[in-house]
């Protein structure tokens, strides 16, 4: 983490699949990846076909919205996490 820094832009596409490649699917412990974000994409490929192959493997997402200065796009936030929305995603 230390390593990271901002850019400017969000690349949510990119963020699903390095998360992606963090798990040991062999590895019988839960997947569980969350999600701190406004929900608006600036940048890279559409994001929900990554997070719905995330979801078909078994990974749990929760989306946690950060209101930032374009507000927060919760209908993407309850696409992007699994079922029911209502206990995977908090504004």
């Amino acid at each position: 983490m230390d390593s990271l820094s901002a850019g400017g832009n969000t690349d949510h596409a990119d963020a699903f699949t390095k998360a992606i490649q963090l798990f040991d699917f062999a590895s019988s412990n839960a997947k569980v990846m969350v999600l701190f974000t406004d929900g608006n994409t600036t940048a890279g490929a559409p994001p929900a076909p990554v997070a719905a192959a995330a979801k078909a493997q078994g990974i749990i997402i929760y989306c946690i919205g950060l209101v930032g200065s374009d507000g927060v796009d919760v209908d993407t936030l309850n696409e992007w996490a699994s079922d029911p929305d209502a206990a995977h995603v908090a504004i």
